[in-house]
């Protein structure tokens, strides 16, 4: 029987994979077991490669830990009548940004490029990054020019989120997390 926790650190995938491979087979074939990879394709060939070995698995669960947070998060959702937005969602909402802000001096820094195509995709991301690292609109204002520009986008995108009842990914992983240490069930 593997152990119920193991932490394993690794630079090489292939250690981690193989350290993988070895707790999943160590498992009876009818054990509840949770799989967390970094995605469906990972977690299939994960299991995938353990059952051509010893044979049929069943009562493994795998999940990304994207799809494990909207999970937890869904009750939370539903109720305060939230859909999730994340890909070309979100890009949608920082294009929606990107228009309502045009004009705005605060955004003087990315003048050059504020008008281009690529840019809502790449606010997108950013403002992801800063969201998802807890970085706050007013942290950024102290930094002056792109600092500047970015809090004041960061507010849009986020009051853009609200005024749309959506949550991106930072927003599902917050809710999650805050459902699980309320011990909320959900």
């Amino acid at each position: 029987m593997p152990q119920a926790a193991q932490i394993l650190i690794s630079t090489r995938a292939s250690e981690r994979a193989d350290a993988a491979r070895r707790w999943l087979a160590a498992i009876p074939p009818s054990t509840p077991t949770l799989i967390l990879g970094p995605s469906q394709e990972a977690d299939d060939d994960l299991v995938r490669t353990v059952a051509v070995k010893q044979g049929a698995l069943f009562a493994i669960d795998r999940l990304t830990l994207n799809r494990i947070a909207g999970l937890i998060a869904a009750r939370f959702m539903v109720e305060n009548g939230l859909a999730p937005a994340a890909g070309l969602a979100a890009e949608a909402v920082a294009a929606r940004t990107v228009f309502r802000m045009k004009g705005d001096p605060r955004l003087a820094y990315f003048e050059p490029v504020f008008d281009r195509p690529g840019f809502p995709g790449a606010l997108a991301r950013t403002l992801s990054e800063l969201r998802l690292a807890g970085v706050a609109a007013e942290s950024l204002k102290d930094l002056e020019g792109r600092g500047t520009a970015l809090a004041a986008l960061l507010e849009q995108f986020e009051a853009e989120l609200r005024e749309a009842k959506l949550l991106d990914r930072a927003g599902i992983i917050r809710a999650a997390t805050a459902t699980v240490t309320s011990g909320t069930p959900s």
